[in-house]
């Protein structure tokens, strides 16, 4: 039998003492940033992983340095293969290209003073990009799935300016985006498709026009995901239009905004809010909010909107179609108008505001208002109370009449031609004390009710009941020149 060796307190079968040696202390990295210099190009690619890291401009025309930090986790970024490393370029000539890869990567760019482009691919994953104080040429910003959130401040950029989250092949985006203090001399667009997020532009100044959302890469894709899409504009002039387009429910909140053609809103998810407040337009101001696959035609559906303008001057007259709530309050337009509504219970509300030129108001179904407060209508006036089919298009030939009620009100306003027309419910229409050049009032079916009180008609005043049990009452008015048809009881 083989002997057992003892060695103090240990035992070796083999008759050695077994040994254990320690390893070198390993760091477990965030992820791994490379740049290099293609080109003249500077092109910085990250990984899959969370990086975190920064890029500045040196000191010396051409030199860049990228440097790299913990994530939120504490664990380092490598660059060029060194934790936290620092990487010093010179060369730079050409563009700056930047590619994050996947993952929620942190991206910190400042002190950029080149006539040259800036690119930013965003990769999949919950991104944080800042950018502050750049001179620029061009900004583009491609960003893929997650929840990127993107801060621009400071920022003037030579020419266009372009922030793209729509892809087809992508599941739904929900974002912030901020720009502040910043200028862009050509166009400034955000196409985040049909999905959700934030917009937010303060202190900005575009060259030519400002688009949000046009929806032409994800419209057959993603029609019907609607999230919510909040904008808000505030401070902020743009050269030649503003076009808003989104399948999201929309929120939209514009300040003190100059804008040098048409403010264009088309909104698919038929509930959205847009407010427009103490600003300047020198085109038209137009809304549609639909639900359908093509732009600008209006469907079968309902909707459930609120449009405010608010200290607004609108230079070449403003269009909706929209179920809901439309508010023109201390504004001005000039240019001929159209107001559509085409939802239940809807409401047009003009109040202290002026319209140079013709207007029309058309409702649709339900309990509906309209009410002219301390206004004034230069052009013609027509309203109409009208239903629509469920093959309505915008060829106002198309608008069929159904049964509904609805109020018309007048108080204290200075009027040219009126035409008002009633649907086939039971119509009210109500005059206080205003100054009309002439009136027309053709009330069709249903038991309607016109109360005149302290109203002046400079060249008359026509009223046809139609069919039904109408009333009319007049008081302290000014006719010269009163026909009546088609009424079964006229008070005083």
């Amino acid at each position: 039998m083989r002997a057992i060796k003892r060695s103090g307190d240990r035992y070796s079968r083999f008759g050695r003492r077994l040994r254990f040696e320690s390893l070198e202390p390993r760091q477990c990295l965030a992820g791994n940033v490379t740049a290099a210099l293609v080109a003249g190009d500077l092109v910085i690619d990250g990984d899959a992983e969370a990086n975190n890291f920064s890029i500045v401009q040196g000191a010396t025309d051409g030199e860049f340095i990228l440097l790299g930090a913990d994530d939120s986790n504490g664990v380092p970024t490598s660059v060029n293969g060194q934790p936290n490393g620092v990487a010093i370029l010179s060369g730079v000539t050409g563009n700056v290209r930047i590619r994050l890869g996947d993952g929620a990567d942190v991206l910190q760019v400042a002190n950029f003073d080149r006539p040259k482009k800036l690119t930013i691919d965003g990769g999949a994953g919950d991104d944080w990009i800042s950018a502050a104080d750049l001179a620029i040429a061009e900004l583009s910003i491609d960003l893929k799935t997650g929840a990127p959130n993107v801060y621009l401040e400071r920022i003037d950029i030579n020419g266009n300016l372009s922030v793209d989250a729509a892809k087809e092949d992508a599941p739904p985006f929900y974002g912030t985006f901020s720009i502040a203090e910043s200028k862009t001399a050509g166009d400034a667009s955000f196409n985040i498709g049909t999905r959700a997020g934030a917009i937010h532009i303060q202190d900005v100044e575009i060259g030519k026009r400002l688009t949000v959302d046009d929806l032409e890469k994800v419209i057959a894709v993603y029609y019907g995901l609607n999230g919510t899409l909040d904008i808000s504009m505030e401070s902020v002039t743009v050269g030649e239009g503003v076009w808003i387009q989104s399948s999201a429910v929309t929120v939209l909140d514009a300040s003190n905004v100059f804008c040098g053609g048409q403010f264009g809103i088309v909104e698919y998810g038929s509930s959205g809010q847009f407010s427009i407040r103490d600003s300047r337009v020198l085109g038209d101001v137009y809304l549609s909010t639909v639900r359908a696959t093509q732009p600008l035609h209006i469907g079968s559906t309902w909707s459930d909107c609120e449009l405010t303008l608010s200290g607004v001057i609108v230079e070449q007259g403003m269009e909706t179609h929209a179920g809901g709530q439309v508010n023109v309050t201390y504004s001005r337009v000039s240019g001929g108008s159209s107001i559509q509504t085409y939802g239940h219970d809807d409401s047009v509300l003009v109040y202290a505001s002026q319209f140079d030129d013709a207007l029309s108001v058309l409702t649709g179904t339900g309990n509906d208002s309209v009410e002219f407060i301390h206004s004034v209508v230069v052009g013609p006036l027509q309203i109409f109370h009208d239903a629509f089919t469920s093959k309505l298009t915008s060829d106002p030939q198309h608008y069929q009449s159904i049964e509904g009620p609805s109020d018309v009100t007048f108080t204290a306003c200075r009027l040219g031609e009126v035409n008002l027309r009633g649907g086939n419910g039971t119509d009210r229409v109500f005059m206080n004390y205003c100054l009309v050049d002439q009136m027309t009032v053709d009330s069709r079916t249903g038991s309607d009710l016109i109360e005149l009180v302290g109203a002046r008609f400079s060249r008359g005043a026509t009223i046809d009941g139609g069919d039904g049990f109408d009333l009319f009452t007049g008081r302290y008015n000014d006719f010269q020149g009163l026909s009546i048809l088609n009424v079964e009881a006229v008070g005083t």
